[in-house]
This record gives structure tokens, sequence and C-alpha cells, in this order.
């Protein structure tokens, strides 16, 4: 294996079997091992860290603006309660989103899309955006979402839109030329490359446990990106290095980076 810069990021080139890629690490809802969650802080921590990207969950307020959380619910994390579609962005935006984690976090606010377009400004990093929801509110958070963007000004290059509702995902790609698309999955799929095909997808979001490193190998060989979630194992994330066919996301962007330059290193 050897290392080389393009374009002043950091990535490894593999020669084990003649093919080879870019591992780029993204941040599983930011640096969220030591930060909270879906948060700006996490977002930070993560280009600290040397992440190449930063993956984050966005749904629909009461009154449908785009607010950056996970669960559908706001009791994991955050200080309200009930369900996120309930509320509108005026009350969401007075909860507190970091005092779960830790007191050091106390008075983290809740953000929303339009927070996270304004942060991408000041830096480089991709970020994939995952569409939370059922259809009965997924093809508006889509639309919103896809305004925003376009409204901001930032670069369409730097966004990933992801979905495990696959539905959605079909016509995003000319709603947003120069994004990408990725249909998210937690088991195998029967001829991958075919349902991206079908789908009309750019990449494969899958969880590392249900693809095999041939089926990885052959998406990258068609074109395909395919990262892989959510690996905070040391050994699971050296393995997946050394392939170097797909990125990888991690709740631990800065172990990931040491990981990646000690074997740029030959360590």
């Amino acid at each position: 294996m050897c290392c080389f810069r393009q374009k002043g990021k950091m990535k490894v080139y593999m020669d084990v079997w003649g093919g080879g890629g870019d591992v780029h690490i993204f941040a599983h809802r930011g640096a969220s091992y030591t930060h909270p969650e879906n948060t700006i802080s996490a977002f930070n921590a993560a280009v600290e860290a040397g992440a190449e990207g930063i993956e984050l969950d966005v749904t629909l307020s009461k009154d449908e603006e785009v607010v950056v959380i996970h669960d559908a619910t706001l009791e994991r994390t955050t200080n309200g309660s009930g369900l996120v579609a309930e509320h509108t962005a005026e009350a969401l935006a007075q909860l507190d989103a970091g005092v779960w984690f830790s007191k050091e976090f106390k008075g983290e606010p809740l953000p929303f899309l339009g927070d996270v377009l304004e942060w991408m400004k000041a830096n480089q990093l991709i970020i994939n955006l995952e569409l939370k929801g059922g259809m009965d509110r997924v093809y508006r958070l889509a639309e919103r979402v896809i305004d925003e963007i376009v409204k901001s000004g930032v670069a369409a290059e730097r966004f990933v839109l992801s979905s495990f509702f696959h539905p959605v995902l079909s016509d995003l790609r000319q709603k947003l030329p120069g994004s990408e698309v990725a249909p998210l999955v937690v088991a195998g799929l029967y001829k991958p490359a075919f349902y991206l095909d079908v789908v009309g997808a750019d990449a494969l979001h899958a969880n590392v446990l249900t693809i095999t490193k041939d089926e990885a190998r052959g998406l990258w060989k068609k074109g395909y990106q395919v990262r892989l979630f959510t690996i905070n194992d040391p050994t699971l994330l050296k393995e997946w290095f050394i392939e170097g066919t797909v990125s990888l996301m991690t709740d631990m962007p800065a172990e990931a980076v040491q990981i990646k330059q000690d074997l740029c290193k030959g360590k």
C-alpha cells in the first residue's frame, strides 16, 4: 500500500489486487463518541479530527423547517419530549441538545439545516444528509432540503443524499445536479449494482456486516461509491482501510484518521 496527496487531502491507494480507491472518513453524526451527536460542536470536532465528511440526519418540524436530529422523538438527545413533527421550529430552537451528553455541552442548540449550510462555508467537507421519515413526509422533506441547498449557494457536489426509504431517492439527482444519491441498507442486496442502477443511485451506504469485500470491489470497479456504517472497532477499520474500495463512517473520526495515517507510514 502506498499513499499520496491530491488536492490537499490524504488519500489511500491500494495496489494489492490492481485496484484501489479514496478511503474517506465520514464522522457519523459528527464526532459523536466524544460530542453530542448531530450538533455543531460534534461537526467542528470532526473537522479538527481530519475527517473528509460528516453524516447527519434531517427531518421536518411541524412548520416544515429542516431540523438536524436522528430520532423521531426528542427525549434521547434533547431536554424536550414528544415527536419532533409536533413542535414548531421556534419551539425546537429553545431546546438543549447537549446537556444529555455531558454538562460540558449544556446549552448546545439543536441545529437546523440552515445552520449547517452556513457552517459549511468555512470548510470543504462532504456532507451526507440522511432523509428521515416515511412516505407521508419524506418527499416534502426532500423538496425542502433541495430548496435550502440551492438558495445557500453551497456547491451541490458537496452533498450526498441518502435514505432508508428508497423511492424518494429516484429523482433527487436530477433535482440537485452534481450531488450523489445513496440508498441505505441493513441487509444484503441481490445484484447490488443492478439495484443501484434501477434506483438511479451513485453510491451504496451499507451496514458493514451486510456486504462482502468482493461485492464492494465489484461496485467500486463499476464506478459506484460504497460507504460502510458504523465502524468503531480499530481492527475492522484497519481491515477496510487495507481493502481500499470503500469509505468508512465512524463515531470516532480521530481514531480512524490515526489508523489511516499509521497505515500510510507502514505501521
